[in-house]
C-alpha cells in the first residue's frame, strides 16, 4: 500500500501532453541520457500521481540510447507504420496488445478497457504475447510440417 497521498504508482511517468516541444519528449527511447530544464509543481487532485514535472523546452541529449533499445525502437516504429492503414481502433489496439504501446489508443477504446478491468492486456499481457507468438511462430519457421515442431499453415491464420 502507498503511503497517504500517493498514488498506486508513485513513481509513474504517464504521456506528455501537447505543447510546443512535445514532439521530441515523445521520440525518446528507454536508457536516453539527457539534461532538462525543469520545475515539479503539485499533482491534480483526485488524480494517482504524486507530482508532475514541468520542463522548459525540449531535452538536451547527453548520450543515446541503448543498442537494444534502438533495436527495440525500431520495431516499434515498423510496427506502427504497418498499423497505419487499419482503422482507428485496431490501428491503436494491435501495438498496445503486441508491446504495451497505447499512445494510439483512442480514450473511448482506453475508457473500454479500465471500465472492464483488462487494461493489464495492454500493459504486462502484451509483452507476454509478443513474446508468445515469437515462439510460436519461430516455431513455425523450423519446419513446415506438424511433426518436424512447425505449424500447419492454416493454424497462424485461425489464431490472428
Amino acid at each position: 500500500m502507498p503511503p497517504p497521498g500517493r498514488g498506486p504508482h508513485p513513481y509513474a511517468c504517464h504521456r506528455p501532453r501537447p505543447g510546443p516541444g512535445a514532439e521530441r519528449w515523445l521520440g525518446l527511447l528507454p536508457s536516453t541520457r539527457l539534461r532538462a530544464e525543469a520545475r515539479l509543481g503539485p499533482a491534480e487532485d483526485g488524480g494517482d500521481s504524486a507530482a508532475v514535472l514541468f520542463t522548459r523546452g525540449p531535452p538536451r541529449i547527453l548520450a543515446p540510447p541503448s543498442p537494444a533499445q534502438r533495436v527495440a525502437g525500431a520495431l516499434r516504429a515498423g510496427l506502427s507504420r504497418a498499423c497505419d492503414p487499419l482503422d482507428p481502433d485496431p490501428r491503436g489496439l494491435l501495438p498496445a496488445l503486441v508491446d504495451g504501446d497505447t499512445s494510439r489508443l483512442s480514450p473511448d477504446l482506453e475508457q473500454a478497457f479500465l471500465t472492464t478491468d483488462l487494461v493489464h492486456i495492454t500493459s504486462v499481457s502484451g509483452s507476454n504475447l509478443s513474446v508468445l507468438m515469437v515462439l510460436l511462430l519461430g516455431a513455425a519457421t523450423r519446419s513446415r510440417t506438424p511433426e518436424r515442431g512447425g505449424s500447419r499453415p492454416g493454424w497462424a491464420c485461425r489464431c490472428g
